[in-house]
């Protein structure tokens, strides 16, 4: 049975993937993990956790090294760690899926986002993961059960700021993926929500006309996975599915 690997993004959890697991495990044997302090071991202190540093802690993990090969999907920055391991060990991957990420780097106006978002976590954190919520919940279906957006803010409150700021300059300073992607021979794609308030969808709009049989958008916005979990389940297994056919020709 193919292997799947599901990464959470920022301030997320393997929990993330609750929604969309029955859909998958009919059909794939599907793993998820929780990144070192986003609920899994405790939070590494270092000035920098990026992507980079994300995809050489999971490169080692004993359990990874055990299969073969992996489909790897990451939402947000799961997508960037799902990037990075595009350079760290292509020999493990039979594709990578981004789900709300994108391949770009930080251009100035973010980069200046990141660094308000780093002084505001620093000054008054509480505010921090109240403008979190707002931006990212706004898209979330009217009928979420309320217990989704209580395990967020539960989890929240278990993460640490000093933590959390060494990601943001991860974030921050990560470089742009478009040269792996373009290189590897590695199946990649992009499923995007229309709606997403932290993608910029004229950059992602043109990658799409480039790149059409690698570009997926949905009516959606930035929590995918958890407004529509079983559409997003079915594209994922679409397009494994046919690599596989193309890799057994």
């Amino acid at each position: 049975m193919e292997k799947l690997l599901l990464l959470h993004g920022l301030n997320e959890w393997s929990g993330m993937w609750n929604g969309m697991r029955p859909y998958l495990e009919s059909s794939l044997s599907v793993q998820t993990i929780d990144f070192p302090g986003f609920g899994g071991e405790s939070s590494p202190k270092c000035t920098s956790f990026g992507p980079l540093e994300m995809a050489k802690w999971l490169v080692v993990q004993d359990w990874f090294l055990a299969e073969e090969k992996w489909h790897v999907a990451g939402h947000s920055m799961g997508g960037y760690v799902a990037f990075e391991l595009l350079g760290l060990c292509p020999e493990k991957l039979h594709s990578v899926l981004a789900i709300n990420s994108t391949a770009e780097a930080d251009d100035a106006l973010r980069r200046h986002n990141r660094n308000r978002t780093i002084a505001l976590l620093q000054q008054k954190p509480a505010l921090y993961f109240k403008e979190f919520e707002q931006l990212l919940f706004s898209s979330l279906p009217k009928d979420t059960p309320p217990q989704v957006l209580e395990e967020f803010r539960n989890h929240w409150a278990s993460i640490e700021p000093d933590f959390l700021i060494s990601v943001l300059h991860g974030l921050r300073d990560r470089s742009s993926y478009w040269e792996v992607l373009t290189n590897t021979k590695i199946p990649w794609f992009f499923f995007q929500g229309d709606q997403d308030p932290l993608i910029d969808m004229s950059v992602f709009n043109e990658r799409m006309l480039l790149w059409p049989n690698h570009c997926l958008r949905f009516s959606g916005g930035h929590l995918l996975p958890l407004e529509i979990p079983q559409r997003l389940a079915e594209a994922l297994l679409m397009q494994m599915s046919q690599v596989v056919r193309a890799a057994a020709r």
